[in-house]
């Protein structure tokens, strides 16, 4: 049960994430884009068919298989045998839910539904979705939690 709210949080995400593209691609038709924030946030409907920054572009079974290896050993790793702390329960939950959510689009359509378009001093960022935030917010808060972890090892051999 230690790992219940864990996968709750991943169906949340994964849940808010369909809700959002289904919204998207059923109000605006592939590449229209819709102002939000005059020069700074737009809705724009586009698939890419890559990972972060379009890489491998046009790989879809290459690249569904590494997620699937990915979050095979990030389980093994991170969350199978481990008594996790709450904060482990949503962080993981978060990363679960973003992956699943992107790799349902990946499996569904072969490319993920992306609408996020920010603009700012005229730097486009690249388009993303609700499952990147995710993915993004989550290993961030990972790598510091590893930091941390090695941090407090080195402090208690000091001890």
């Amino acid at each position: 049960m230690n790992k219940y709210k864990l996968f709750l949080i991943a169906l949340i995400v994964l849940f808010i994430d369909r809700l959002i593209k289904y919204f998207v691609m059923s109000n605006l038709i592939l590449l229209q884009s819709v102002e939000v924030i005059k020069n700074f946030f737009n809705i724009t409907y586009i698939k890419n068919d890559g990972i972060a920054f379009n890489m491998l572009s046009g790989n879809t079974l290459i690249i569904l298989i590494l997620t699937i290896i990915f979050l095979y050993l990030f389980y093994l790793m991170f969350i199978k045998g481990k008594k996790l702390s709450e904060f482990n329960k949503v962080i993981y939950g978060m990363l679960f839910g973003g992956i699943l959510g992107n790799l349902l689009d990946r499996i569904v359509f072969r490319s993920v539904i992306d609408y996020f378009d920010f603009r700012l001093f005229n730097f486009n960022f690249p388009v993303f979705n609700f499952a990147d935030t995710m993915i993004v917010i989550s290993i961030f808060f990972i790598f510091i939690e590893v930091i941390r972890g090695d941090e407090d090892a080195d402090n208690s051999k000091r001890r």
